[in-house]
């Protein structure tokens, strides 16, 4: 039988893109949500526990994976959805930190079954190049990454990216049109991700005497796109705060807290 609309306005998880430059705040953001583990791709985990374990918060899980972890990668993601199955998922938030990183990590591998299947890897000045089909390789595998944060039982799935500038010349108005998109090695996995979240958030540091501002940008402005589904203001300030705690009154009317089908085990 279709769902209702009303339906429709309830969630029982939601899916975060957090993106940004580096050193925007972006870890620690999605580190202020409830009992999480981190996929931590890039060793930055020290300054998560820096800002958090002052402050008192100890729910925080992780595991560092580097460039050549990708069995190790997958072996998680795989308990992971063993986990959801059984209905006994034992975090509440899961976050990938960062999207760049995962490229790296699957790419390299790519290239090392490429090496131990016999075949010829395409070198420059001694440097092995990636092909056409490992970009497509990369795609399918970003893709299928966010297919199973979606698939996986817990309430908050958060995406972590860096950007990059990009430009492209407008012609009908004679001006060159500057964006900031993902950064992945291919570009068309990385317009095509964001299609897969319900909140979009852009970080921003803003310089000032002293200690610089950390600034989310919920809503798209110039050069950034950003998007959000709940009732939030443009722009919010999360310098010395929790983004969860800033948010929550917002996601507790649309997340369906007692959802039979999510069970934390503590």
């Amino acid at each position: 039988m279709p769902n209702s609309i009303e339906q429709g306005a309830q969630k029982d998880q939601v899916m975060f893109l957090f993106k940004g430059e580096p050193s925007s705040g972006k870890s620690i953001a999605a580190a202020s949500f409830p009992n999480c583990y981190i996929f931590d791709m890039e060793d930055r985990i020290r300054s998560v526990a820096a800002h958090w374990l002052p402050k008192g918060k100890r729910d925080i899980q992780y595991d560092t994976y580097g460039y050549a972890d990708y069995n190790r990668f997958d072996a998680m993601w795989d308990k992971f959805e063993d986990a959801s199955k059984m209905n006994k998922f034992p975090y509440e938030t899961v976050i990938v930190d960062t999207l760049t990183s995962c490229s790296d990590l699957l790419l390299h591998h790519v290239n090392r079954e490429k090496g131990l299947a016999g075949k010829k890897l395409k070198k420059v000045g001694g440097v092995t190049v990636n092909s056409i089909e490992d970009y497509n390789a990369e795609s399918s595998a970003l893709t299928e990454l966010v297919l199973f944060m979606r698939q996986i039982k817990c309430k908050y799935k958060i995406l972590v990216a860096h950007v990059v500038k990009t430009d492209r010349q407008d012609l009908e108005n004679n001006e060159t049109v500057v964006t900031r998109a993902l950064l992945t090695a291919g570009k068309k996995v990385a317009a095509k991700l964001p299609g897969y979240f319900d909140e979009i958030y852009h970080f921003e540091q803003k310089p000032q005497a002293g200690r610089p501002r950390f600034m989310v940008q919920t809503m798209s402005t110039g050069e950034d796109f950003a998007r959000t589904t709940l009732n939030l203001p443009q722009v919010i300030d999360q310098t010395g705060q929790s983004l969860f705690d800033i948010i929550q009154p917002k996601l507790q009317e649309v997340i369906q807290l007692g959802n039979p089908s999510i069970s934390i085990v503590k």
